[in-house]
């Protein structure tokens, strides 16, 4: 068990794999031998570089493959860096204090409680109706720009009544893109489609700190948008966030 803190330097980049994990640090697989498999207790502390001593805490939440630390997709986000950042600095590991630990069960819910699966969690294809086919596609496009797969999920089952909607079923479309003012927009595939989703989100929406299914939803789907005559975007957060917790 680690009993003082240990400052050590390093580069932390963005981790783009456990798309799955919640807002933290992920440590170097190298240094498990040191931190041991438990690491809910630990708190790290990242500056915004090397010459400077302030900075934000975050939970220690799992290993990663990398050689250096990561810092999972939220937990990027709360720092401000996109999934492309890297930052040279001097990171610092300490025991997490009682005070600490109620700060991250407020601050980062489920940090506390996740547990690093030595594969990635999978959503069963079966759950997602019509759109299980696509499973893989999800996966694809979380990984390529840095997007957590359940949200693309969420988001597509929602839009697509579980991939029974005409825009899905005669124009690719999985995502419930369609420009304002306008109808629903035609895709090549539906794998283009769920691609266009995925860049558009890191873009214009995790890039730009909206990281919350609500956040997201205020600007994907806003009440009284040209191209919502029916009125029915008031509903996108509860329902996506009824499918994404399902999963």
């Amino acid at each position: 068990m680690l009993r003082k803190p240990v400052t050590f330097p390093a580069m932390v980049s963005v981790d783009t794999v456990n798309t799955n994990a919640p807002a933290g640090i992920l440590l170097p697989e190298s240094m498990r031998q040191r931190f041991g498999d438990d690491v809910s207790g630990l708190a790290a502390l990242v500056p915004s570089s090397s010459s400077s001593r302030r900075g934000k805490p975050l939970p220690v939440v799992g290993y990663t493959r990398g050689s250096s630390p990561q810092l999972t997709l939220s937990g990027a986000s709360k720092l401000r860096m996109t999934f492309s950042s890297k930052m040279d600095t001097n990171v610092t590991i300490s025991p997490a204090s009682p005070e600490m630990r109620e700060f991250f069960k407020k601050e980062y819910p489920g940090s506390q409680d996740w547990k690093q699966d030595a594969g990635e969690s999978r959503v069963p294809a079966a759950k997602l109706g019509g759109l299980g086919q696509y499973s893989q596609a999800f996966y694809d496009a979380g990984r390529k720009y840095g997007v957590d797969p359940k949200l693309l999920m969420a988001i597509a089952m929602h839009e697509t009544g579980k991939g029974t909607s005409a825009a899905f079923l005669r124009k690719n479309n999985a995502m419930g893109i369609s420009p304002n003012g306008g109808g629903p927009r035609a895709f090549s595939s539906v794998e283009e489609s769920i691609n266009y989703a995925a860049r558009l989100l890191r873009k214009h929406y995790l890039d730009q700190g909206l990281t919350t299914i609500a956040a997201i939803g205020g600007k994907y789907a806003p009440a009284g948008a040209g191209n919502d005559p029916r009125g029915l975007n008031k509903h996108w957060v509860n329902g996506v966030s009824k499918y994404y917790k399902s999963f």
